[in-house]
Formats: structure tokens, sequence, C-alpha cells
């Protein structure tokens, strides 16, 4: 069964959904092949060992939140999956949210078609109209995409790299900042970045990575073949 972190109360002026997907980054354990923004983009395609290649993400995009739709509901009884009711009940555990995209311009990567739908799964106390104003209150956007098993039920629907860790907040210079993001991880991943450097490290050769087997640990980064 899948399971997140729920947050009982939003910190400071932050949109609540923030709250959730920050809440969940910091009690989550994962592995980090990666020490800087750049390593994100489409350009990067990792390997783990003998392992299929994969990328963190397969397109970069900037623009703005639009219309939100219901996805699916789950209980906390325990199973695989989750057991799935219905989206309103106030028995739902966590939802899975369908977001629109308003694409500005394509940043790194390729895009299918012009306004992408990105899956946002959230604890059973946000609701509809609380998240559509907090991802709409975001305002310029910069978001890292790419395909996610738990939005499987609805292909074509997109998951956002590390479950919105990555979601970026542009300002009127064009600078980006991650508010998913502690403080420490965004001077250390990306400290100063603007729509700028995005577009110019996501022109830069492709590079090829071998990780060690717990996709932790770079054992050798070279130029990829062809």
């Amino acid at each position: 069964m899948m399971t997140f972190s729920l947050v009982t109360g939003c910190s400071g002026s932050s949109p609540k959904v923030v709250d959730q997907l920050l809440n969940r980054r910091v009690a989550s354990t994962r592995t980090q092949p990666y020490d800087s923004f750049s390593d994100l983009l489409p350009n990067h395609t990792y390997r783990m060992g003998e392992g299929p290649e994969f990328r963190i993400s397969d397109v970069v995009v900037l623009g703005s939140f639009g219309a939100v739709a219901a996805g699916k509901a789950y209980s906390a009884e325990e199973s695989p999956r989750g057991v799935e009711i219905d989206f309103y009940s106030s028995e739902a555990a966590w939802r899975t949210y369908h977001v629109q995209i308003k694409v500005d311009k394509v940043l790194a990567g390729s895009l299918r078609g012009d306004a992408p739908t990105m899956g946002l799964a959230l604890g059973g106390d946000a609701d509809m109209d609380g998240v559509t104003k907090d991802l709409r209150d975001l305002g310029k956007v910069v978001v890292l995409l790419r395909p996610s098993p738990v939005f499987d039920y609805a292909p074509g629907l997109l998951g956002s790299t590390e479950d919105g860790a990555f979601i970026g907040q542009v300002d009127a210079s064009g600078r980006v900042t991650f508010p998913v993001l502690s403080k420490d991880e965004a001077r250390s991943l990306a400290p100063d970045l603007t729509v700028d450097d995005i577009t110019a490290a996501a022109a830069e050769p492709d590079v090829s990575v071998l990780l060690d087997a717990s996709g932790s640990s770079v054992i050798s980064e070279r130029p990829a073949a062809g």
C-alpha cells in the first residue's frame, strides 16, 4: 500500500499543498544520485549496474497551473495498492489530483501535446478548492515531469519529479526557488538558479551516469554514446 505522511496545519504563509509535499519529503527515505539541479535534467541518463537506463525527468516546462480535476481516492486499509473509494469520501487517506499545466516554454526535453496534465498525490485532508487555489497562487512555475507508477491508471498522465519536490516558483527576474526543498537542500542543489541557467544546462551534451547498486553513489560519468 502506498502511504503518505499528512500535515495537520500550515507553517507560515506557505500554501497547504506546499506544506504537505515538504512534510512528505522530510519524512521520506530516498536515494539521491545528484548533487546539482543540472543532474536532474533530461540530458542526464542513469543506470544502476546492469539495470535499465532511466532519467530523473523527461521534460522541464515553464508555465502555470490551470484547471484541477479529481483523480482517485484511497482508504487507509492495508492492501498492495490501497483500497479505492469515492473521491469525495471523508474516509480518504490520500487522493490524486489531475493538474493541467499551461506551458509557456519547454526548457528541456520534449513534450507530447501542448497542455500536459500532471498527477499530484496528497493526503486526505486536502480538498479540491484548496488544491486549486494553492497551485494557482504559486504563479509562474518550473515543473520537472516524468511518468510515475502512481498514475499508471491514466495513460499520458505525468508525475512530477520526486513527488513535487522540484516544483519551482519563478519571480519577475526569472529567478527560480523551490518551496518544497529545505533551505539547505535549495542552497546545495540550486543556488541562485534562473530560467536561463536551466535552458543553458539543458543544451549541454548528454551525460551517461553509472551508479552503484544502492543508486546513491556515482561510479562513473561520461558523455552519452551516440
